[in-house]
């Protein structure tokens, strides 16, 4: 994990992202998703995952209200966020990746970064809009870290514990309680692409 961390970073300042800028997620689950996020926050940078079951116009507002300047889109969303960022006025780079992937193809040779201040942004979720616009929620490196022990101490996780991760990482459940949670005591995660009745026994 910091190995492929060291590589987001470089990938990240490769593309010009400054140390406090946004990325923005328009990815469903899958290895590579869960290394993003994490090697991003972990250089210093502010993530947000956009809700995949956004009607266009919310999901164009998010990437625009977000300031982003980076969108790293699975293939089967590439063509629509395209057509989404055509709308607006301000350039944001867009990078497709496959999800599922346990390194990033063509990334340029890892590097360190200094560790990010507590008070440093490293979450930017959106609410769902169904009362109005989708607003965004504001979390700190601090508060995560907090939320990740508080969460992983109340359940017990330890470095023996495995997590199955079946809910979407946009959502602030899955993020926190199923990624970040066991990782703040060294344990793992398994993360399905998305829930499914029938094989969620035998996973």
């Amino acid at each position: 994990l910091p190995t492929r961390c060291r590589e987001v970073a470089a990938l990240l300042a490769h593309a010009g992202v400054a140390a406090g800028g946004t990325v923005s997620f328009v990815m469903p689950n899958g290895l590579q998703t869960l290394l993003l996020l994490v090697g991003t926050m972990a250089s210093g940078r502010c993530v947000n995952p956009v809700n995949l079951l956004s009607q266009p116009e919310q999901m164009r507002y998010v990437l625009e209200h977000s300031d982003c300047a980076l969108v790293f889109v699975s293939p089967d969303w590439e063509a629509r966020v395209r057509a989404l960022l055509a709308d607006i006025p301000r350039p944001i780079a867009l990078r497709v990746v496959d999800p599922a992937a346990g390194h990033i193809a063509d990334a340029p040779p890892g590097i360190d970064t200094a560790p990010p201040a507590p008070d440093a942004m490293a979450l930017l979720m959106y609410t769902s809009g169904t009362t109005g616009r989708p607003k965004g929620v504001m979390l700190t490196q601090a508060n995560l870290a907090a939320n990740a022990q508080a969460i992983s101490a109340e359940h017990a996780l330890g470095p023996q514990d495995r997590v199955l991760g079946v809910l979407p990482l946009y959502h602030i459940n899955a993020f926190a309680v199923t990624m970040l949670a066991p990782l703040a005591h060294g344990g793992s995660v398994a993360i399905e692409p998305r829930f499914s009745a029938t094989a969620f026994w035998p996973q």
